[in-house]
């Protein structure tokens, strides 16, 4: 238990720390370049591939209880690939849309209880650049799919058996939901991720492989994304909940994850 434990927040920690040498690093020799979303998202990306195999190879040597399965299918079942079924992203995807509404009112909630300083606002949608339709194409390429996958791939995937064999399915869903929210870098963002974490690992939990969380998770992205280029939510918009809306969203969001208990 304890060295599966160990080995997972291990990973957990210096996958953080490579991300933040990497970026550090990138500012170091390109002092010109220009930080957003899509650049920091790759450098993200990468980071997380790397941290996949690693992990990965480690959940796939050749043990006693695997020594019968060929590396392929100890590799689907570490990266939560296994039983690949369309239904279960199109499930996910309903998940992602309905997650939306309650986390923004979680996070609207903190933000006006803990306002963000209106240089850092600035700052935080100066990475969201999407004056071109190249740049916008980029944000949903990168933060819309390519994040999503990458982010299930490691905290659903390889981090979920890593801490499942050692906490059980119970302690990897909540542990991954927390190390899923801390890794992010405002903790004004941390209660509603964590909630969203909670969201994704129970896709995870109860369907046994990552495609309805990733799939719920490409939708929320994207989700988020529409309203930014859409224009719908600008860094003058107004801090407004819409109780009736987000306790309906929530209701629904129930639904579909007791359905997925059944289905998934």
């Amino acid at each position: 238990m304890s060295k599966h434990l160990f080995g997972g927040l291990w990973a957990a920690f210096c996958t953080w720390l490579l991300l933040q040498v990497v970026i550090i690093a990138y500012a170091s020799y390109w002092p010109g370049a220009t930080f957003d979303v899509v650049s920091l998202g790759l450098l993200h990306a990468l980071v997380l591939g790397g941290a996949v195999f690693v992990v990965g190879s480690s959940l796939t040597s050749n043990g006693d209880e695997a020594r019968q399965e060929s590396r392929w299918v100890r590799w689907q079942r570490a990266v939560g690939l296994s039983n690949p079924r369309g239904a279960a992203l199109a499930l996910g995807a309903l998940v992602g849309l309905s997650a939306k509404a309650p986390a923004d009112a979680l996070r609207g909630v903190i933000e006006m209880r803990f306002p963000t300083d209106e240089l850092e606002i600035v700052q935080q949608w100066s990475l969201l650049r999407h004056d071109t339709w190249w740049q916008a194409a980029s944000l949903f390429v990168v933060i819309g799919f390519t994040g999503p996958l990458l982010e299930e791939l490691f905290y659903r995937g390889v981090l979920f058996e890593r801490l499942g064999r050692g906490l059980g399915t119970l302690g990897a869903w909540l542990g991954t939901s927390a190390i899923f929210a801390v890794s992010h870098p405002s903790p004004r963002d941390w209660p509603s991720l964590f909630m969203v974490g909670v969201v994704l690992g129970e896709l995870r939990r109860v369907g046994g492989s990552i495609w309805a969380s990733l799939g719920a998770h490409v939708a929320f992205n994207c989700a988020t994304l529409l309203a930014v280029v859409s224009g719908a939510q600008t860094p003058s918009s107004q801090v407004t909940i819409n109780w009736l809306f987000v306790f309906g969203a929530a209701g629904v969001l129930a639904v579909l994850l007791i359905l997925g208990r059944r289905f998934l």
